[in-house]
């Protein structure tokens, strides 16, 4: 099911967990001081991009700051994996772990397109057919062109990093046209240096804890279309609320609709619709715990 890829061997011995990206410092702001104390992280990036063999506005082209195909973190390193990518709007983003989709917390509940997910690769790997689901695989909204495009940020989170974070990681990419792109990754554990911030946290409370781990940082949008500003995010009890241009939007405005899972539809782009959007997500289980993501727009004509 997984495209081989190459890999490119990149050790972290000089500071561990290089491979990560920074985590926003605006995600513990109710803890006591003691849980604030990061780690030393600096990013460590492929020194290329990397182009899928398709082009066109309708193709996943993957961007320069990608986590390495062979990741090794120190244990009880906090650390994130990542790989942006510029894409059509209406794109599904799936990560895998060992095959398998990855789970977080606050997604235990059934969800129609994970079981469909789990499913698919059940009958790959026993070769065993059962009856389709009902629910279908979410589709981009009405009336969105594959000229729009999103640059996105898919993150797994690896907190206080153990044995069973090392695994196989997948990132799929599928478009609106059903084209599907994957970037593959392998994490491995090295000696322990410094701890991360979230080995000193709850269990309950980590996983209370509101991170976003999918959204969009530009969005290349075309007048008239419909467009999806995705927000996607972990941990329990969310609220996700979005300011466009400083202003809240809620569902009162018929042009905007914030949807279950955190994304904004706006409805119809026009030439001058806003040019800056924020998300911020926080949690009923820890006031005071928030997440914050800015996408900013850019219009053009049809």
């Amino acid at each position: 099911m997984l495209s081989p890829c190459v890999a490119l061997i990149i050790f972290a011995t000089a500071v561990g967990g290089q491979w990560s990206i920074p985590l926003r410092h605006n995600l513990l702001p109710a803890l006591s001081p003691s849980h604030l104390k990061l780690s030393s992280f600096r990013p460590l990036y492929e020194a290329k991009p990397k182009r899928t063999s398709s082009t066109g506005a309708g193709a996943v082209v993957w961007l320069a700051n990608c986590s390495p195909r062979q990741a090794f973190v120190s244990r009880k390193q906090d650390a994130q994996l990542q790989c942006e990518a510029v894409v059509p709007v209406g794109t599904e983003v799936t990560w895998y772990k060992n095959y398998l989709p990855l789970l977080r917390p606050g997604e235990e509940q059934e969800n129609p397109r994970t079981q469909q997910i789990q499913q698919e690769v059940y009958e790959e790997i026993t070769n065993e057919v059962s009856l389709p689901l009902a629910a279908p695989a979410p589709v981009a909204p009405s009336g969105s062109s594959s000229g729009t495009r999103l640059r996105v940020s898919p993150v797994v989170f690896i907190d206080c990093a153990a044995e069973k974070d090392e695994g196989e990681y997948s990132l799929e990419m599928r478009t609106p046209s059903n084209n599907v792109y994957f970037r593959n990754f392998t994490v491995r554990l090295l000696g322990m240096r410094e701890e991360g911030s979230t080995c000193n946290m709850q269990t309950s409370q980590l996983e209370s804890l509101p991170r976003i781990y999918y959204h969009s940082s530009w969005v290349w949008a075309v007048a008239g279309d419909s467009l999806t500003l995705p927000c996607r995010a972990q941990g329990r009890n969310l609220m996700h609320t979005w300011y466009v241009d400083n202003t809240y939007v809620g569902n009162t405005n018929p042009n905007y609709q914030v949807l279950a899972n955190g994304d904004l539809i706006i409805r119809t782009v026009g030439m001058h619709s806003p040019t800056n959007s924020r998300c911020q997500v926080s949690s009923s289980d820890g006031p005071g715990s928030m997440d914050a993501v800015t996408t900013t727009i850019r219009i053009r004509s049809p």
